[in-house]
Parts: C-alpha cells; structure tokens; sequence
C-alpha cells in the first residue's frame, strides 16, 4: 500500500513498506523530520526549544521536546482552539488553520497519522476476549496482521470528546515514553464516525502481575520480587528523569511476559500520567486513582503540587509490601475507611516477613514529607544491597 503525506517533499515521500504496519509511516522517517536539517528550519521567533538532535534509533526514542512539537497542548492537558485536533476516520486535522505554527501541526499531524489504523484492520475471535478493564475503557485480545495485540477500547457509554480527549493523552504520553519496561504502543484508531476510541498496545500472555501474585499456583521466590521491582523501578526512573509522573503505579497495571530465562515486566496505562508543573499549588478538582495506592498527601490535600515523582514511591512501596503479603492492600476497608486511615498516617501492617532492612525501605516510601522520601533510584539500591546478598528464597504461598 502505498502513503502518499503532504509534508515538503524534501521531507517526506510516500513509500512502499512490508512491515506491520504498511500502510504507515515508518519511525526512521519521523525521525528524518527530527533531525537537524529540520530543526535549523523552524521559525526563529519560535518560544519552544529546538528540536532535540539526542535521538536514539535503536531504541525508537522520542525526546521530550520532539513531542512538545508534536503535541503541546495534549501533553499539557491544556486544548486551545488552534491546536485542538479533529479525529476523523483515519487521519487527524486540525480544527482550525494553522498561521505562524505550520511547522508544530504538520510535523504533530504527520506522527499522528504516522500510527493511526482503521479499526477493520483489527481481528477478534467469534466472542471477543476482555483481558483487562478499567473505569473508561476494556481491553480485548486481537490481531493485527497475524500478530496478537491489546486492544484498549474506550467505553461508547462516556462522551465522545471525553473519549477522544483521554485517548490523545495517553497516546502522546506512551509515544514520548519508549523503555524495555514500559508497554509499547503500536497504533491508534480514532473514529469520529462510529465514536470508536482505542488504543494498540504489544500483548503481554501473562496478564497482570496482580492476577500472577494472587494466584495460589505461582511460587514467588525472592529472586522473582527482586527482578520485578528493578524492572518496575527501571521504567520509573526513566519517567522521573523526563519530568513525568505516572500517578496510578499498582499491580494491575504491571504487565508480564515470557521472556528466555526470565518473565518480564512492563509498567502499563499511562492514562493519569502527568507532566510535573513545578510550584502549582492549585486544587486537583477530581482525583482519579485507586486510593489503597494513593499518596495520602493526593488523597488527602488534593494539590497539584503533590503530583511529584514522591506520589510513585508510595505506591511503590504498596507494590513491594504485596509481593511479599500476597494480598490486596486495605481489602477489608471501605473507600471511606481508606481515606481516614491515610488521612491519620496509617500504612498497611509489616509482619514477620519483612527483615528489618525491607522494612526500613517501606517506611521511607511512606514517609509522611513526600518531599523527603527517597527517590527511585535510591530506593533500588537499598533493596539490592540488601535482599541481592540474601541468598534464601521465601517461596511464597497463599495461605
């Protein structure tokens, strides 16, 4: 198939392709529009910086200021008139035309376009299978040109622009973020016609690490906690160091895949992420999040000042107290009950199964000052030190 784009033709050609997508254009291609030829073309009365010229091919890696490019207004949250972009049934066009900007749309909607596929290309089973869901959305197991992905569908029964809306925010989010331990998109449909919403991510066979620890067949030796959290603290660290904060770090949104000699772990739903917005003290209207893995201070205070790389290492340290306990956090608590006893600085209970240098790390993970508590990084060395040279292997069971 063969994709004709308006681009400058000394940018971008139409192509002929075999790969996954061949009806796309090819991510060396987009990097060709990142490059410094490109960059030196930008207005020079642009407020943005330039064009970052640190990209890494082989890892697909989109810089922070490619995408502030590409999109602006959606990573920010923030949709203004003449950036606002209408998804019709298989390309995105601005609402409006662009004045003295055309080189930030065309180049947003070139990647854009760059993944969006039409929804008929994706192939279920006679009854669709619903591997995961969520409050805006399920997700089924398809196919896409023979190969098995995860379809997150948004649900018909909200808005079409509160659909649309969440589906360009976590699209852009997971397009800026390409690391071995975050789960990688491949596409988008965005249907205006048909209000279809979805997202294309890789399938992971294993399902989600909530439904791995909960099942009484699976052994958890300390070797497996050690290899998840790193992996988990991994794809966190490269977050942070972007200026991104996840915000819904929890079990069922850690995927795993069979991978030789090991099950891997990737970090899933990039839905509430947000950029960090440094000294904004403003209120957060409405919390979205699971509360047993919220931060008391979102929980509690609801300030967007509190939406800081410190709000993951709570829920890391839920994350880290459930591998070990094998058990949902606060199962017996109503919402209403869970806010109280955050409100109060109460953290699940440490038994026995805990050594005295896991605990000492939990504890700073809930520290009461989330701007005291350590970072990630800090937080993966101490527990390699200290559970790395422990040899023994608790073998976990359900009880």
């Amino acid at each position: 198939m063969k994709l004709i784009t308006k681009y400058n033709s000394n940018h971008i050609r139409g192509y002929e392709s075999n790969s996954l997508f061949p009806q796309l254009i090819n991510r060396r291609q987009i990097l060709e529009l990142t490059s410094k030829r490109f960059s030196e073309s930008l207005p020079a009365s642009t407020s943005y910086s330039k064009v970052s010229k640190n990209k890494s091919v082989r890892n697909n890696e989109v810089s922070q200021n490619q995408l502030r490019i590409i999109g602006k207004s959606i990573c920010n949250g923030s949709y203004q008139s003449s950036s606002v972009m209408d998804c019709s049934n298989t390309s995105f066009n601005t609402t409006k035309e662009p004045k003295q900007t055309d080189h930030y749309s065309n180049l947003r909607i070139t990647y854009l376009n760059s993944i969006n596929v039409h929804q008929n290309l994706i192939k279920y089973s006679t009854s669709p299978v619903i591997i995961g869901h969520g409050t805006y959305s399920n997700v089924y197991k398809g196919q896409l040109f023979n190969k098995e992905v995860a379809v997150k569908r948004f649900n018909k029964s909200k808005e079409s622009s509160v659909n649309k809306k969440n589906l360009l925010h976590e699209g852009i989010m997971s397009l800026q973020l390409r690391h071995e331990n975050i789960i990688q998109l491949l596409g988008v449909i965005c249907n205006d016609k048909d209000s279809f919403y979805a997202l294309i991510f890789e399938y992971m066979n294993l399902g989600s690490l909530e439904s791995y620890i909960l099942n009484s067949h699976n052994s958890i030796s300390t070797a497996f906690i050690l290899s998840i959290t790193n992996e988990v603290g991994n794809a966190l660290c490269y977050m942070h160091d972007r200026g991104i904060v996840h915000l819904d770090v929890k079990s069922s949104n850690i995927l795993l895949t069979n991978h030789p000699c090991k099950i891997r772990a990737k970090l899933a739903d990039l839905g509430f992420a947000q950029k960090l917005v440094p000294h904004n003290s403003s209120k957060i209207l409405s919390i979205r999040g699971t509360p047993a893995w919220m931060a008391p201070e979102i929980l509690v205070k609801r300030k967007r000042i509190y939406m800081y790389p410190s709000a993951d290492i709570y829920s890391f340290g839920i994350l880290l107290w459930q591998l070990f306990e094998r058990k949902e956090p606060y199962k017996d608590l109503s919402i209403g009950e869970v806010y109280e006893f955050k409100a109060k600085n109460h953290h699940p209970e440490l038994s026995s199964l805990f050594t005295s240098a896991l605990k000492e790390i939990l504890l700073l993970c809930w520290y009461l000052d989330p701007f005291s508590r350590p970072s990630i990084r800090e937080i993966l060395k101490k527990m390699n030190s200290c559970m790395g040279s422990n040899n023994e292997e608790y073998n976990l069971s359900l009880s």
